[in-house]
């Protein structure tokens, strides 16, 4: 499985939120940026301004990895917060090629017949 990391709020999560997690995945192509600094620098506000327990994706990315590397990882890190979790209370969200791989998790999912995320 891909590398990821969890972001826990600063001021500890929201009361409200304790059984939820955000999915995270960052932007830059598909070729530059990672999981590591450009997904802290958008999993940070999340994270403090929402009070949301968040995970960000360091998936695989071209010239390396090709299609559908990046889904693939985005699918392995879903099924395992699923076990956790569970589905009603797992949000998946990106920025510009973070936001498309969180459509194309989406219809992964949907083409495997798994519960979306809510």
């Amino acid at each position: 499985m891909c590398p990821w990391i969890l972001a826990p709020p600063r001021d500890g999560v929201a009361p409200d939120r304790q059984n939820k997690v955000l999915i995270n995945f960052h932007g830059g192509g598909f070729f530059i940026d990672n999981g590591g600094i450009g997904g802290r620098l958008e999993t940070m506000p999340m994270a403090g301004l929402g009070g949301y327990r968040v995970v960000t994706v360091d998936y695989r990315q071209a010239p390396e990895a090709r299609y559908p590397a990046a889904t693939d990882d985005a699918l392995a890190v879903y099924r395992e917060l699923l076990k956790q979790y569970g589905a009603a209370n797992i949000g998946v969200y990106g920025s510009s090629a973070g936001g498309m791989l969180a459509g194309q998790l989406i219809a992964r999912l949907q083409a495997e017949g798994l519960a979306l995320p809510s």
